[in-house]
């Protein structure tokens, strides 16, 4: 039996066979941007198409380890291991290189937070560092261990900025580890704790006192930062203007606070955890957070950033036919 991932996403497994997700001749999953991105797409002239997200392929194959770990049929242990070994190896084929240690650029411009096509992602990096130290004790490639332990080494650099290649950012006295890079900071929560939640599920395979030192310095400084996202019964998303969890980001918190409480001392996050979790079961505080976790912010700000590429389309068309 293979170690699943610390935190339960099981469930993307079969989400991403429903729908979620389309496949490639390997099974590897595809995202449909002009359905995700939709008004968005239409109002800036511009066309995102079927892109590869490397979220979305490593949680699809640590879900299928979750699923592995449950099937007695030797078919479907054989399908769910071709389908760990092509999201591991599409990692492999598909990382970029840059000054900071290598990673894996999205291939398409992302509008909610301003990023440009090649930023990188904390959350992506921590789930492929996973993957693929799972996938070297399923298939004994060394290849997915050097690439993990090359990407594992990216959270150790110093340089903090506002490039969009660096998610290592600084959030006081914190390194931060940036989900979205975007140059106003957006400080996602789910996809900083995974990252950290990856860090420290790492050390079960490969010892490292860097990467534990990262580790226990961002445990230690926890309560202090969740308090930061408290709405008393419910949770923010991340720190711009009025973005409220939904339910669903809600509960990924929830599972995420569990995690940390069982794994180290809870520093007092207990209390938080619990009223959290009265919150996410209340229908009444379901429904209030459910109106407020329209984000005005990003969509105002998505909406602006579509007219003005819309208007430099038309500029550099009318350009052309004047040239012409």
């Amino acid at each position: 039996m293979q170690r699943s991932y610390p935190v339960d996403i099981s469930d993307f497994y079969d989400s991403a066979n429903q729908g979620y997700c389309e496949f490639d001749n390997k099974h590897v999953p595809l995202i449909d941007y002009d359905r995700v991105f939709g008004l968005w797409g239409q109002i800036s002239g511009s066309r995102f198409g079927k892109q590869y997200n490397t979220v979305a392929i490593a949680q699809y194959g640590l879900a299928a380890i979750a699923k592995l770990n449950q099937v007695t049929c030797d078919e479907d242990n054989d399908r769910l291991r071709e389908q760990i070994y092509s999201c591991a190896d599409w990692l492999c084929s598909n990382y970029a290189e840059s000054v900071y240690g290598i990673y894996w650029p999205y291939k398409f411009d992302f509008p909610p937070y301003r990023l440009e096509s090649g930023f990188t992602s904390c959350m992506s990096q921590g789930f492929a560092l996973s993957l693929l130290l799972r996938a070297h004790q399923i298939f004994g490639e060394e290849r997915f261990l050097e690439v993990a332990i090359r990407a594992r080494d990216f959270f150790k650099n110093n340089a903090v900025g506002d490039d969009p290649v660096n998610f290592v950012r600084k959030f006081g006295h914190l390194v931060w580890f940036e989900e979205y890079p975007s140059h106003l900071p957006s400080r996602v929560l789910n996809g900083y704790l995974f990252a950290v939640i990856s860090l420290h599920d790492s050390l079960s395979y490969l010892e490292d006192t860097v990467i534990a030192g990262i580790v226990a310095e961002a445990v230690k400084k926890l309560p202090l930062v969740i308090k930061m996202y408290d709405l008393g019964y419910w949770s923010k998303y991340d720190f711009l203007p009025g973005r409220t969890a939904t339910l669903t980001y809600h509960r990924i918190h929830l599972l995420q606070l569990q995690y940390f409480c069982a794994q180290f001392e809870s520093h007092g996050l207990a209390p938080l955890l619990e009223r959290w979790s009265r919150g996410a079961a209340s229908r009444y505080y379901r429904f209030l957070y459910h109106l407020k976790s329209t984000n005005p912010y990003v969509k105002f700000g998505s909406l602006v950033h579509a007219l003005k590429l819309r208007y430099k389309k038309h500029l550099r068309s009318e350009s052309i036919h004047l040239h012409i």
